[in-house]
């Protein structure tokens, strides 16, 4: 049973890239010996220092350059999935490799997000022309 837990959440980790490949290799050792042994140490069961979350390490003051596809899409407040195409139709950049983990530039992806039209055609995030007029007769109807 354990194991099979395991099993299920070493492939959710390596098929998210959300593990570096050591962690990966680290988290099938324990398997394999949770397998052949019949059980491991508690000792043995921790994960390597380098997993632990961004959030743990950084403050919060300070947001990581680096995001996975996950967290790039949150970001930027759409799904994966959706990221994904604007990604393929060159409306939002793709990942850089850092020794085979894709990660989104955070700053790109705020950047491409800015340049995204919007409803009112106002495409260059300049202020909405303002009217004065129509904010100055709000409250003629109480007199």
């Amino acid at each position: 049973m354990v194991d099979e837990l395991l099993e299920d959440l070493l492939a959710e980790k390596a098929e998210a890239d959300t593990w570096h490949d050591r962690e990966v290799e680290h988290a099938r050792k324990l398997l394999r010996d949770l397998r052949d042994d019949g059980g491991v140490p508690a000792e043995n069961l921790k994960l390597p220092r380098s997993s632990r979350r961004r959030a743990d390490v950084l403050p919060a003051s300070l947001p990581p350059l680096g995001l996975s596809l996950d967290e790039v899409a949150a970001f930027i407040g759409i799904s994966a999935n959706k990221y994904r195409e604007l990604e393929q139709r060159k409306r939002m950049p793709g990942p850089r490799l850092v020794d085979g983990r894709r990660l989104y530039d955070r700053e790109l992806a705020h950047a491409a997000f800015k340049r995204l039209p919007t409803t009112t055609g106002n495409d260059h995030g300049a202020p909405l022309p303002h009217n004065d007029e129509a904010e100055d007769r709000t409250w003629d109807d109480l007199q």
